[in-house]
């Protein structure tokens, strides 16, 4: 049986940034045109220009190869962390480290 911290330290398969890749442009099209109309917006409308902000820079570091890897400890970020959050940029270690 092969647990997390094994599978963390291999990189994603094609086809699990495949899937992220196609989750995030989902959520990207569902927030554009939320964010849009942002000027002079309630807080909901500027927790979706952020959201949409996170979610174009994980798509920004798909296309650098940098996508997956902590910007902390620079080890690799758990393909089910992706799953559940992701625009993640830190691995679960590392999510109560200050910055």
């Amino acid at each position: 049986m092969v647990t997390i911290t094994e599978r963390a330290s291999s990189p994603l398969s094609r086809a699990q940034l495949a899937d992220l890749r196609d989750e995030l442009e989902q959520e990207l099209r569902r927030l554009t045109p939320v964010s849009a109309s942002v000027e002079g917006g309630t807080t909901l409308d500027v927790r979706a220009q952020e959201r949409t902000q996170m979610v174009a820079a994980a798509l920004a570091r798909m296309s650098t190869k940098s996508y997956g890897t902590c910007r902390r400890c620079r080890g690799p970020i758990p393909y089910e962390r992706l799953a559940a959050i992701p625009e993640a940029t830190v691995c679960v270690r590392c999510t109560g480290r200050p910055a």
